[in-house]
């Protein structure tokens, strides 16, 4: 039987704590083509903020599309949910779950993440760092990015810079800080209800706090929002609901296709409200959920057509999607360094931002050089690194 057909057989018998083999060792190749998705999306969104060619009426709608590339953060933080929380739950009852799990985490995360903050803030004080003085934090702000966390600087940063979009790094590493915990602690039962529930605490605390400024403090939403870890709580946790659905065989019976129907509602209503809310006060409050919900609803139906040979499987398993996903993760910290350094020494001498040609021509020149630099990081620094994981495997008492 395919995981699709185990996950959806009608049994009343509960999920083992470390199904064998655990539903999160399975390599479901779609959803590297989502996560190839996600990175595209987030590189448009970056190349069209920074050197889209024209203001012509007639193309200005299009640019609008381009720009909501944004949203594959929420994309990211929805998969990356329900990745985390999947290989949790399969591991739950490990004697090793904490050491496992974050251990694994760091081989993944770190080696990469500092090797570039270190590099770069090197670079920022040598002799020719004045290059770098309009797009790189300030001093004072720069200590915040090697503790993961400078995504609490909204109020106080200065002009966008060539690693302000390491805030989504942040907000995911604060989220390994207390979801691992809450996983563990919690029975298996009740995952899946506390990650639905923390969808709406999520959306509460951030509607929370930016109604107080803005009633109260006269700030500006996108300037309070832009970073703060409850921009991507409800999204993080609506991927974690979607991973703990597909281990409860009759959760997933019975809720899956009203997933789907919520989650499609929740698209069309988050685009339609980017583009007739103005100045976007109530997607600010609302839109990411939605955007989380519709993600979700996804992220599942990829995961569980997964043996489908449909036309959605064929585009999320082809090659270009799944290569863009496997370097997904070089590619989102490299991108910005090269699309900021790139405009620094190009822009003005061939008009980037104004001459469609040479626009289009350095965008693609961004993309191919983010994409090949990733792909040597990833081969041979990434990997060797890697290899380590296998050293901190969960373990699990005989029975």
């Amino acid at each position: 039987m395919t995981h699709a057909q185990v996950l959806a057989s009608d049994t009343t018998r509960e999920v083992p704590e470390a199904p064998a083999p655990a539903i999160s060792r399975q390599h479901v190749k779609s959803l590297d083509g989502i996560r190839g998705l996600a990175i595209l999306s987030v590189l448009v969104h970056h190349l069209t903020a920074s050197c889209w060619p024209s203001e012509h009426p007639s193309v200005h709608h299009l640019k609008d599309i381009l720009y909501m590339g944004w949203a594959g953060v929420d994309l990211f933080f929805v998969l990356s949910g329900f990745l985390i929380t999947g290989i949790l739950m399969d591991t739950k009852s490990a004697d090793n779950y904490f050491r496992a799990f974050y251990m694994r985490r760091v081989l993944r995360i770190f080696p990469l993440f500092y090797l570039v903050l270190t590099v770069l803030t090197l670079a920022y004080y040598s002799p020719v760092g004045w290059h770098m003085v309009s797009v790189f934090p300030l001093p004072k702000q720069q200590p915040f990015y090697f503790v993961y966390l400078n995504n609490w600087l909204p109020l106080h940063r200065g002009q966008p810079n060539i690693i302000g979009h390491f805030w989504t790094l942040a907000v995911e590493e604060q989220f390994y800080l207390l979801w691992p915990l809450c996983v563990w602690l919690l029975p298996r039962k009740k995952i899946l209800p506390v990650a639905a529930a923390g969808v709406l605490i999520g959306f509460c605390l951030r509607s929370g706090v930016l109604l107080y400024f803005q009633d109260f403090r006269h700030q500006p939403m996108p300037d309070l929002l832009e970073n703060l870890f409850f921009r991507g709580l409800d999204t993080l946790l609506a991927g974690a609901a979607i991973a703990a659905l597909i281990r409860d065989p009759n959760a997933l019976l019975r809720f899956r296709q009203r997933i789907y129907l919520a989650g499609s509602l929740s698209g069309v209503l988050a685009l339609l409200m980017l583009y007739i809310d103005r100045p976007r006060d109530m997607f600010y409050l609302i839109g990411f959920t939605l955007f989380g919900v519709a993600f979700g609803a996804l992220v599942l139906f990829v995961f569980y057509t997964a043996d489908k040979g449909t036309w959605f499987q064929t585009i999320m398993r082809s090659a270009p999607l799944t290569s863009f996903g496997k370097y997904s993760y070089g590619i989102y910290i490299y991108h910005v360094p090269v699309l900021g350094v790139g405009l620094a020494l190009l822009a003005r001498k061939f008009s980037i931002g104004n001459a469609t040609i040479p626009s289009l021509l350095f965008a693609l020149g961004v993309l191919v050089c983010s994409y090949a630099i990733a792909a040597l990081s990833y081969n041979l620094f990434e990997k060797p690194i890697l290899s380590l994981k296998s050293r901190f495997t969960a373990t699990f008492k005989q029975a």
